[in-house]
C-alpha cells in the first residue's frame, strides 16, 4: 500500500513539472532591427497577367522582383540588428501581385514569398505593403513582414514594417 501512494505521488510531481515547466523555460529575445533596400535598384519582370475588374481595380499578378547585392560601400540591402556590425551584400528576390484602385488611388503589394538573402541563409515569407497615392505627397506607405530565418538564420523570425520606401524596422526574435 505505501509503495502505491509513494508512486502515486511521485506520478502526481512529474506531471506537475511537465505542465509547469514550459512557463519556466527562456522567452525569445527580442532584438531591435531595421532593413534597408535601395529600391532604385530593383527590377521587375513584367507580369504574368493583368485585368482590370469592373470596380475599376487594375491587377498585375506574377511580378518577378529581385534587388541586386550592389557593390560596396553602396550595398543595396543591408541588416542592422542592434549591437551587432551590419549584415550587408543581401539580394531579394519576390514574386508580387499588386491590385491598384484607379478610383481612391490605393496601391497594395503583396510578395508571396518575399526572400531577404544574405551570406549563409535567408529570412522568407510573407510581404504585404500599401501606398496611399493621392494626394501623392507625402508620400504615404503602410507594410508588414513576417520572415522566418534560415542556415545561419536557423530559428529566428524577422518581424518588421514599413517605415518608408526604403526602411523597415522591428524586431529579431531569437531563441
Amino acid at each position: 500500500m505505501k509503495i502505491e501512494k509513494c508512486s502515486v505521488l511521485i506520478l502526481v510531481f512529474l506531471m506537475l513539472f511537465i505542465a509547469v515547466a514550459p512557463v519556466f523555460a527562456e522567452s525569445p529575445k527580442k532584438v531591435p532591427v531595421s532593413l534597408y533596400v535601395n529600391v532604385k535598384k530593383a527590377l521587375d519582370t513584367d507580369p504574368v497577367k493583368v485585368w482590370t475588374s469592373d470596380d475599376g481595380i487594375i491587377h498585375k499578378q506574377g511580378i518577378i522582383r529581385t534587388v541586386a547585392i550592389g557593390t560596396s560601400p553602396a550595398y543595396n540591402v543591408v541588416l542592422f540588428i542592434e549591437g551587432k556590425e551590419p549584415i550587408s551584400g543581401g539580394t531579394i528576390y519576390a514574386v508580387v501581385d499588386l491590385m491598384e484602385n484607379t478610383k481612391t488611388g490605393l496601391l497594395t503589394n503583396h510578395y508571396h514569398p518575399w526572400i531577404v538573402a544574405f551570406e549563409g541563409g535567408t529570412f522568407e515569407g510573407v510581404n504585404t505593403w500599401t501606398w496611399d497615392k493621392i494626394p501623392l505627397l507625402p508620400l504615404d506607405f503602410d507594410g508588414h513582414a513576417v520572415l522566418q530565418g534560415t542556415g545561419v538564420f536557423e530559428g529566428q523570425k524577422l518581424s518588421i514594417q514599413m517605415d518608408t520606401a526604403t526602411t523597415w524596422s522591428g524586431y529579431l526574435l531569437t531563441p
